[in-house]
């Protein structure tokens, strides 16, 4: 919850310089879990290791394209795909007043990324 909104602050359209109670509260709350959590030990799995590497675009037309390739541990390309986007679709992800939809654009890949 705490990272949820200092993310609201981040990304918050117009972005303001107000800093609220809540927000002053929520960063508290994440110094204090850096300061005093415990060091995490990361271990390679005994699994497969693939590499997922995604990229959107955003053009002047408001268009867009989607890509991605899929690489093994050994550096073998196993799959890739990329993808044109109309700016009829592109639209879909954008609000009235905003100029360019690269965020949300990338941000659908990585929802696929961890869906596929």
């Amino acid at each position: 919850m705490a990272l949820q909104r200092v993310l609201e602050h981040a990304f918050k359209q117009p972005f303001s310089l107000d800093f609220s109670q809540r927000l002053a509260d929520a960063l508290r709350f994440l110094r204090g879990r850096l300061e005093k959590g415990m060091p995490r030990k990361v271990l390679k799995g005994v699994s497969n290791t693939f590499l997922i590497l995604s990229d959107a675009s955003f053009e002047t037309d408001r268009s867009g394209g989607l890509g991605g390739v899929l690489v093994s541990a050994n550096k073998t390309l196993i799959s890739w795909f990329g993808l044109k986007r109309s700016p009829n679709i592109v639209a879909q992800f954008m609000t009235d007043d905003q100029d360019c939809a690269i965020a949300e654009l990338d941000c659908s890949l990585h929802v696929c990324d961890l869906v596929e």
